[in-house]
């Protein structure tokens, strides 16, 4: 929550020290942005409810369109790290692509740091190295697979998911839809709209 705020908080400051073209620009990199052809855009978020020792799961996959090909609400027990969270809801990410034999996916997280970790050649020694690791080598044999940070406001559709998750305290998938929940943010990011509500 504190950082979310410090976020805002420079974001307003560079509107109002900037000038508007490039803080235009920089809020157009935020909203979510279709896959090219032939690709398909998975992505996924982590929430913690830190009372109940659980984490839950936000995944969406969409195709060029911007049309919800699959979305996930799925729970974990006994997780409260949030970079653990983050890093199991990406490997269930791509368990579901794996699974759909789906062959050319970007993979979009908004947690640079568990992106950068796994971006990194060299091996992750942290006490959480072995998931990372695990990542890792499912990337280096899906050639056309690839993993690239994006700002919250690019990742909305996940990120209620993930909250929603915690809402119905078990997993669940749709196919070619989603729950109620993610409807008003799934219709944004086709039309290219920034969603501002939380």
């Amino acid at each position: 929550m504190v950082s979310e705020g410090l976020e805002d908080y420079k974001s307003a400051q560079s509107f109002q020290d900037g000038d508007a073209a490039s803080t235009t620009a920089r809020v157009q990199l935020k909203k979510w942005q279709k896959p090219g052809v032939n690709e398909v855009k998975a992505n996924w978020d982590a929430a913690i409810n830190m009372e109940a020792k659980r984490m839950g799961m936000g995944i969406v996959i969409r195709d060029e369109e911007g049309e919800v090909l699959v979305s996930i609400c799925d729970v974990r027990k006994h997780v409260v790290d949030p970079a653990l969270a983050e890093s199991w809801a990406l490997w269930k990410a791509l368990e579901i692509c794996n699974e759909l034999a789906l062959s050319k996916v970007i993979f979009e997280g908004d947690v640079a740091a568990v992106i950068n970790r796994i971006n990194k050649d060299e091996e992750d020694q942290s006490w959480m190295g072995h998931i990372l690791e695990d990542i890792k080598q499912v990337f280096k044999g899906k050639r056309e697979w690839n993993v690239r940070f994006v700002p919250r406001d690019g990742n909305r559709v996940a990120h209620l998911l993930a909250k929603h998750a915690l809402v119905l305290g078990e997993g669940k998938i749709w196919i070619e839809e989603g729950p109620y929940v993610i409807c008003n943010a799934v219709l944004h990011d086709k039309k290219g709209n920034v969603l501002n509500d939380e």
